[in-house]
This record gives structure tokens, C-alpha cells and sequence, in this order.
């Protein structure tokens, strides 16, 4: 299997690997992350440890892989973690995926969560031969509908107050991308 695809000259896409399981655990409770996640209680360290330990790290048997996104920059010994990337929803027979993806606020605007998409979306159209990716984007994540409605994914509906967020209901936006429309 190519993987090579999970890689550019500085970012990697890795699995979740058992050390993992205290930075999954501070990026699930960090207050600044949880307009990308749709927990409702505080993630415990044992369920983080559970999570690492058993991981996501099998599509086919689990319907979901997370992989981390990690920089080397010169001069350093170990890459440094700056986010991840997940498909969920995995859908066998008709081959497709939901993607999202978290980067810290640290590593935000640089162009890692544009590189981490190129790489899952290679990974899912040429390896995987999936027929699309679509994401899911609650209507008040203005980054996240910022990001998708900047990328060569579709907007193709969008559920009117869908999901309970901030004291609300809020829209779900659904973008889509097929490895034709991508070509366009």
C-alpha cells in the first residue's frame, strides 16, 4: 500500500499511537478547540487512554481513522504535533467518508489544514479508491465554513437548525468532494 501520499516535505499524517492518549486528552478539553469537536462532556483521561490504546487506526473494522498531523522544522530532533485529521462515517458500499480536521490555534493560517486535507484526500481517492469525501460544518464555526467554502469542496445543503451549540440551534452545512469535481 502507498502511504507516501500521508506526507509532503514537512508535514506527516501518522496513527494514533498509546503516548498519544495525554495529548488527545488536552486537545478534546481545550476550550479553544471545542468549536471543532462535538463532545458535550469533558473528555476523562482513561477514555483518552482507552481511545489511544485501541485507537481509530482501522477504517474498514472501525468506519473511522484519526491521524496526527505533525511538523519536523530544521534543526529539530522529534516533529512537533500541531493536529489531526479524521475520517468517520466510513461507508463500505458506498465508498465514501466524512472528514474533519482540528489544527492548534498555534499553527492556524500557515496552510497545514489545506496540506492535511491535499493528503487525506489523495490517501482516500488513490489508495483507498473512495468515490467522495463530504464534511460536516456547524453554521456558526465561521472558520471552518471559511475554510470548506475556500476549498474545492461543494456546498451541497445545509440542515436548518440542526444542532444544539452556544444556546441554539444551529444550521449543518454539508460539503462535498468527489475525484472528478476535484480535477475541475
Amino acid at each position: 500500500m502507498r502511504l507516501d501520499c500521508l506526507r509532503d516535505k514537512e508535514l506527516a499524517l501518522r496513527l494514533v499511537e498509546p503516548e498519544d492518549a495525554r495529548l488527545l486528552h488536552s486537545w478534546e478539553n481545550d476550550p479553544s478547540l471545542a468549536e471543532s469537536n462535538t463532545l458535550y462532556e469533558p473528555l476523562a483521561r482513561f477514555q483518552a487512554q482507552q481511545f489511544a490504546q485501541v485507537g481509530n487506526s482501522h477504517l474498514l473494522e472501525n468506519g473511522s481513522l484519526m491521524l496526527i498531523a505533525e511538523v519536523k522544522s530544521e534543526g529539530e530532533d522529534a516533529p512537533t504535533p500541531i493536529g489531526y485529521i479524521e475520517l468517520y462515517n466510513y461507508d463500505h458500499f458506498h465508498r465514501r467518508a466524512a472528514v474533519g480536521l482540528v489544527v492548534l490555534p498555534s499553527w492556524q493560517h500557515k496552510g497545514y489544514g489545506r496540506r492535511m486535507l491535499s493528503c487525506i484526500e489523495h490517501y482516500t481517492f488513490d489508495v483507498l479508491r473512495l468515490h467522495q469525501l463530504y464534511a460536516e460544518v456547524v453554521g456558526d464555526n465561521a472558520k471552518a465554513v471559511l475554510f470548506f467554502d475556500q476549498s474545492h469542496y461543494k456546498r451541497v445543503a445545509q440542515l436548518p437548525q440542526w444542532q444544539w451549540q452556544h444556546g441554539a440551534y444551529q444550521d449543518l452545512i454539508i460539503y462535498q468532494l468527489c475525484p472528478e469535481s476535484k480535477r475541475e
